[in-house]
């Protein structure tokens, strides 16, 4: 039987992996929030005997990749200390664990551009030096955009929100490519995973380059006439679109 822990429950990519997963594991979600070491790594590891957990996926992270930050603790306690508390809890108790990295650490002349790549970073050679014996899965991703995504600061998000609202002036920067991976991509490849036996997993997922300015035309068409062009790597945003459309009520 799998039973999998789910740490960082409120994330966007962990409601797609509940909502596509519940009904094939069971998933339990662990509440308490990471601040104090000790105290934390003695409640989760009592709640993963008492539910007999299999597998951990750490979906919590800190993605303030800002130059001018001045959060680092919560960034280093998210990105780094709270997930190599993970990783040796699962590797005490023999469990399956996924951890998240960010294609930000690649996208920099120095991988230490920002405290958010730093940590990063630093996550990943913990792991590369560290002796496991349980089996990890290492998901390295780039900017995620899909159903379930509440932050309105984010580029996806924010764009549809503008369309919904029908506002006239556009303060989003549309004169610029970013790379995006839609989210359902990334539910698809953990799913086997899960069950895979390798011992060490690394999983660099594709991103795809779009112009903002192109999804913003291609949503507002979508918007006005309920129709679109079918432009390959689009169609995602439509369904991204149409999750917005339905639960507005709900993210005004």
């Amino acid at each position: 039987m799998i039973n999998i822990l789910i740490y960082g429950k409120n994330s966007f990519l962990a409601k797609n992996f509940t909502s596509n997963y519940k009904s094939k594991y069971n998933l339990f979600f662990f509440n308490k929030y990471f601040k104090q070491r000790n105290t934390f790594e003695k409640k989760i590891t009592k709640f993963v005997k008492k539910n007999k957990i299999t597998h951990i996926i750490n979906f919590a992270a800190c993605n303030d990749n800002s130059l001018f930050n001045n959060n680092s603790k919560q960034i280093f306690n998210s990105n780094f200390s709270l997930p190599v508390t993970l990783l040796e809890i699962s590797n005490n108790l023999n469990l399956d664990i996924f951890l998240f990295l960010s294609q930000e650490i690649d996208k920099n002349d120095s991988k230490f551009d920002n405290f958010y790549s730093l940590s990063k970073n630093l996550l990943f050679e913990y792991i590369k030096y560290s002796n496991n014996k349980n089996r990890i899965r290492i998901i390295n991703i780039d900017s995620v955009y899909g159903p379930f995504d509440l932050n309105f600061n984010r580029l996806v998000p924010a764009i549809i929100k503008n369309i919904l609202q029908n506002k006239k002036k556009n303060s989003i920067n549309l004169n610029q490519n970013k790379s995006m991976i839609y989210v359902c991509d990334i539910i698809k490849i953990i799913g086997p995973l899960i069950i895979s036996k390798k011992k060490i997993i690394y999983k660099k997922i594709k991103s795809t380059k779009f112009h903002i300015g192109s999804i913003y035309s291609f949503l507002k068409k979508y918007h006005l006439h309920n129709s679109y062009d079918n432009i390959k790597n689009y169609k995602s945003f439509i369904t991204t679109y149409n999750w917005y459309l339905k639960y507005y009520g709900k993210t005004k």
